[in-house]
């Protein structure tokens, strides 16, 4: 179902990401360098204009960073998001063939939107049965401090991200 999300920073309500895609970082990731691992949980989803992402994080851990900064590292479109504090509170910016500014928020959660002009899918693969995605995209994670990258998830490689159509909610309405 299309995601109805509120950029505020906060888990707004129970229902806004509860049918978002979830990946576990702390499972099976490594910290380029140990000690404690602030970035614990990726969320993603879409609606009818944007994708969302969503990270939860140790507050007490992205506190104890001089200069930190996120990037979310999509090869396939040969493009970057970074993410990083600004005077204003949190500044996000699409660095690929069309730069664009993003909107987010950080309190609880970091939450971040991308119009799906930036961010064109490949198609994907035919399946048997069920719900056919449109396409999937690639995606790697990085927690910064400065230039130097303190986590990255996956360790190596890329997380694989399924796109679900835009008619989902029509695919799976019955009466």
């Amino acid at each position: 179902a299309a995601l109805q999300i509120v950029l505020d920073g906060h888990e707004t309500t129970y229902y806004e990401w509860l049918y978002a895609g979830h990946v576990d970082l702390r499972k099976g990731a490594a910290a380029t360098q140990r000690g404690k691992q602030v970035l614990t949980a990726l969320s993603y989803g879409f609606d009818h204009a944007s994708y969302y992402f969503r990270l939860d994080l140790d507050p007490v851990g992205l506190g104890s960073l001089k200069a930190w900064g996120i990037d979310l590292d999509i090869p396939d479109h040969h493009a970057r998001i970074r993410i990083h504090p600004s005077p204003t509170g949190l500044a996000a910016t699409f660095e690929g063939p069309q730069p664009h500014p993003l909107t987010c928020a950080y309190q609880r959660v970091l939450e971040l939107a991308v119009p799906k002009s930036l961010l064109t899918v490949s198609p994907a693969l035919a399946g048997k049965g069920g719900v056919k995605p449109r396409g999937t995209f690639q995606l790697a994670v990085t927690l910064r401090e400065g230039e130097d990258p303190l986590e990255r998830y996956p360790t190596h490689g890329v997380f694989s991200m399924t796109v679900l159509p835009d008619t989902l909610d029509l695919q799976n309405w019955s009466v």
